[in-house]
């Protein structure tokens, strides 16, 4: 069945581009830009000390962007790479002598689950994460088959992965604890994981410093699970529960899933299907005993007997190596201790991609499994087409195009918002080729009146300072980012508010997020 790989990876590329083709770049993009787009001295030096996450995926993007070109679709092509190899890593993650069952084939899932849409098409280190988190969930299931002498290679190659893994996301750490916790407890190749994983330990006794300084640099000052107004336009933003946060963070930070109980609910309800059909209507198998020199049988062929209670534990490693890391995750979310928002789950998707078609391949051929598949494609293409519907969370690209259209050299353009200013700048000072003074709120210069760490700009009293700073003296332009990083009010009532008493509106349009106004002052 050679065409499921192949039409899972035409799928992940052709989604991959499509994202990227209509996502404008936003600030943890730039972000990434900013970090990679130096010397590899330089790149080193900042991951460690301006991101929060470890600086493997940065030195490999300084890598590439030197390869083509400082460019945002660029940059995201390396994203969509990796989510090619990790669909090919599900392909072919099963025990050797298991006939590939029926049901939903993992690869063909992962095209649908948003996290791998969003993650492909982002220049950020989650692909690389979901990479390097499916390379250890191939590997972990080569230990537990094998358990044998042949097994150290496969040992090696897993720690390079699960090494590999962290430096890239820390959270995928605690992935390989839930693969250590499996076979630990279904007692198959514990020598080799605990081996494996004391190695990667005491790789990582370098890295604790670097790990503590970056980790208490993002402390979430406020209660992780909450209704934040403040936080709604951006896909993926905080969830209402854990439950709604676990979902989320296997299927692509959806909104249906953070900002609404009942999306949750109807999702949760077409999973529930699932398990009851696996455990209602089992498939025991009809064909003879599979053994080790059995020639695999080809995709869609019942589980035989063997098969279907022989690798019985492959289904209770998937489960365990997949609930470990989501009760860890979710766990520091509820205390509070780190910011644990739905994408810095991306380190799941794997196991519960692999978990969740292996169930629909276990329950009985004929309608039984229709139905399971059907439910599990649809709870994932609906999560993935309300993450499609709101996945450019700001259009800096467009507002910066009409800017460029409408405006003259001598009109300065005042950003209001930190995740807006360097977006606009890219696309004004770049593809636009815009030639008037670009500055900023609070990027540019600090402001009394705003608190990065609760991001809320109280009241607008210093946006006069920063126009007079700029030389503002009649015309000007406002590119404002519409409520999501405001926590008292929305920006575009706040710049309202001060235009009203300082300036004249001349003209104004509204993007998907950014609120572009040109004004005079009065």
């Amino acid at each position: 069945m050679a065409w499921i790989p192949l039409a899972s990876v035409a799928g992940v590329v052709a989604l991959a581009i499509w994202n990227s083709y209509h996502k404008s770049l936003w600030i943890d993009e730039a972000y990434s830009l900013n970090t990679a787009n130096q010397s590899l001295r330089g790149t080193w030096h900042q991951a460690l000390h301006f991101e929060l996450q470890p600086p493997l995926y940065y030195m490999l993007l300084n890598v590439w962007i030197h390869l083509g070109s400082p460019t945002v679709q660029w940059m995201r092509v390396l994203s969509a790479l990796c989510a090619v190899g990790c669909v090919l890593f599900f392909w072919a993650t099963r025990p050797h002598a298991m006939p590939r069952p029926g049901g939903v084939p993992a690869p063909i899932l992962a095209v649908v689950t948003g996290t791998v849409a969003w993650a492909a098409a982002e220049a950020r280190p989650y692909a690389l994460a979901l990479f390097f988190s499916a390379w250890t969930m191939y590997f972990f299931v080569r230990i537990l088959d094998r358990q044998d002498n042949r097994s150290w290679l496969d040992a090696v190659l897993y720690v390079i992965g699960a090494y590999a893994g962290i430096l890239t996301f820390y959270y995928v750490g605690f992935l390989l604890a839930g693969q250590w916790v499996a076979a630990a407890t279904i007692q198959r190749g514990r020598r080799w994981l605990t081996f494996s994983l004391v190695a990667v330990a005491v790789g990582l006794v370098p890295w604790i410093p670097v790990v503590q300084d970056q980790l208490t640099k993002n402390v979430n000052p406020s209660p992780a699970v909450v209704l934040n107004p403040a936080m709604r336009y951006l896909a993926g933003g905080p969830a209402t529960n854990p439950p709604s946060a676990f979902l989320a963070g296997v299927f692509g930070d959806a909104p249906v899933l953070t900002q609404t109980a009942f999306g949750t609910v109807v999702i949760g309800l077409l999973l529930l299907v699932v398990v009851g059909l696996r455990f209602a209507m089992p498939d025991r198998g009809g064909a003879p005993p599979a053994t080790a020199s059995t020639t695999p049988a080809a995709s869609g062929a019942p589980l035989s007997g063997d098969a279907a209670t022989g690798f019985g534990w492959l289904e209770a490693a998937l489960g365990i190596s997949l609930v470990v890391p989501a009760v860890c995750l979710l766990g520091l979310q509820a205390s509070n201790v780190i910011s644990v928002y739905p994408r810095h789950l991306v380190c799941l998707t794997p196991p519960f991609i692999l978990l969740w078609a292996l169930w629909t391949g276990r329950i009985a051929p004929g309608i039984g499994r229709w139905i399971g598949g059907t439910a599990l494609l649809t709870a994932a293409v609906l999560t993935l087409v309300s993450y499609e519907r709101h996945v450019d969370v700001a259009d800096s690209r467009r507002a910066a195009a009409y800017v460029v259209a409408h405006g003259a050299t001598n009109e300065p353009v005042l950003v209001v918002g930190p995740e807006a200013v360097l977006p606009f700048r890219y696309y004004y000072n770049g593809l636009e080729h815009g030639r008037a003074p670009v500055f900023g709120i609070p990027i540019d210069a600090p402001l009394d009146v705003y608190d990065p760490t609760q991001f809320d700009l109280r009241d607008t009293s210093q946006i006069g300072a920063r126009m007079r700073a700029a030389g503002v003296n009649k015309q000007f332009w406002m590119v404002v980012s519409q409520g999501f990083v405001w926590r008292i009010g929305p920006a575009d009532s706040l710049v309202t508010g001060y235009l009203q008493t300082h300036a004249t509106v001349l003209d104004s349009v509204s993007f998907t997020n950014v609120y572009v106004i040109h004004a005079v002052k009065r």
